[in-house]
């Protein structure tokens, strides 16, 4: 009898042992990486502002949903934690924080990873509601380094990250983002992405090079396309945690690309070193002045002379973006921008393409801006 009574009670010892464990191993559950309880090497973060055309353009179903889903491929792993904050029309307009787990396969639309917090609705173009994000980063999922990719409609100088159904009709300034970085607990990122069109004109970075190491992006409009390709960068991170954050910016912009040319898709995609920026716009000053100089009240005429000497390199005047169109601006005006290039860009494309940088001085010249592109070193 004693013996009876001794295995039931050793029996359902061992039960609740393993209850217990089930119970606390189901709830630590939440797709890796280091939820808070230690320092994680990398903390990627994702700004997702799909209350827009995002959300539905893609036959209604959301890019910003398959940009997460790529993420999911991977998912946040031990030393490396990804944070997704979502805003769509198709959640109600609801923001939501998520960590992001690995789920490989999805349906469209549909988001596996644990639900961290539902915001309500929250205007993704307020520079508060991104500083709220990276406190929340900071406070739960402190790193060594920071990634921060900020995906939605891009306006080049003006902005980023429209909101029509929490917005108050603007975009999320240059300024209001360096603000909404600088004066968060995080207060710097290693690498700022932008999924987003005309990201990558000098403005851009040189009113953020304080507040990053690093920026991917475009310069051109980018296809109606989800080719963030966060699976292969991030593949790339989870075993390399240590490399350079030079070399892990490279991966971003070398995925981008590659997922872009598997679509049969075009984009101008490249990594800026920020701590070059300072004498980049010391350079585009220099131009300037010298335009103005050179040229002085007869300038337009002068411009008009030059590009029609040149006019076998330089066959479309309304051209956004095109070294023809600086060297005939160069042949123009004494001076070149390009001298205070340095390193600055540096791309992992084939040595044909162009790293592209936009600047506008329509401050000292309301006719005119454009851009310079250098090739490849």
């Amino acid at each position: 009898m004693k013996l009876k009574k001794s295995f039931w009670w050793s029996t359902a010892v061992m039960v609740l042992v393993f209850a217990v464990a089930l119970i606390v191993s189901c709830k630590s559950d939440d797709g890796g990486g280091d939820d808070g309880g230690g320092q994680a090497k990398w903390t990627v973060m994702l700004y997702g502002a799909g209350n827009n055309d995002l959300d539905q353009a893609n036959n209604g179903t959301s890019y910003i949903v398959q940009d997460v889903q790529d993420m999911e491929r991977v998912g946040s792993q031990s030393g490396m934690n990804v944070i997704a904050m979502v805003s769509r029309f198709g959640g109600g307009g609801n923001a939501r924080y998520y960590h992001i787990g690995q789920f490989p396969n999805e349906n469209p639309n549909v988001l596996s990873s644990p639900e961290l917090q539902n915001l309500g609705t929250k205007d993704m173009s307020d520079p508060q509601t991104l500083r709220n994000f990276l406190n929340y980063c900071k406070t739960n999922y402190p790193a060594d380094n920071y990634q921060l990719i900020i995906d939605d409609h891009g306006a080049g100088w003006p902005g980023s990250c429209s909101d029509e159904l929490s917005g108050a009709g603007g975009l999320l300034t240059l300024p209001e983002t360096r603000e909404a970085i600088a004066t968060s607990d995080i207060g710097h990122v290693d690498v700022l992405t932008w999924h987003a069109c005309l990201m990558s004109m000098a403005e851009v970075a040189y009113e953020l090079r304080t507040v990053c190491d690093y920026m991917t992006s475009c310069q051109f409009t980018m296809p109606m396309e989800n080719i963030l390709a966060a699976d292969l960068w991030l593949g790339w991170l989870k075993d390399n945690q240590s490399a350079a954050i030079e070399a892990y910016a490279h991966k971003v912009v070398e995925s981008v690309i590659t997922r872009a040319q598997f679509k049969q898709k075009t984009t101008h995609y490249a990594m800026i070193k920020m701590s070059e920026m300072q004498n980049l716009g010391a350079a585009i000053g220099n131009f300037g002045n010298i335009l103005v100089q050179e040229g002085g009240a007869n300038c337009a005429q002068r411009f008009e002379r030059g590009c029609s000497v040149y006019g076998h390199v330089f066959p479309n005047a309304g051209s956004a973006c095109s070294a023809r169109r600086f060297k005939c601006l160069h042949a123009v005006a004494v001076g070149s921008v390009c001298s205070g290039l340095g390193e600055l860009f540096v791309t992992s494309m084939a040595c044909d393409e162009l790293a592209c940088v936009h600047f506008d001085i329509r401050e000292k010249f309301g006719w005119w801006s454009g851009s310079c592109r250098r090739v490849l070193l």
